[in-house]
């Protein structure tokens, strides 16, 4: 996820990001982002 997650401490950069999707609007991200899981499994 290019530009969204940013890290307001300095020298401190994030690696690796895990977000959970709840709304209706997947294909917006599906477009941006490499990889997309949808699960069901919070719902």
């Amino acid at each position: 996820m290019k530009n969204r997650i940013e890290s307001i401490i300095p020298k401190l950069y994030l690696v690796n990001t895990y977000t959970h999707y709840l709304g209706k609007e997947i294909e917006q991200f599906k477009t941006t982002n490499q990889r997309i899981y949808e699960c069901v499994c919070y719902e």
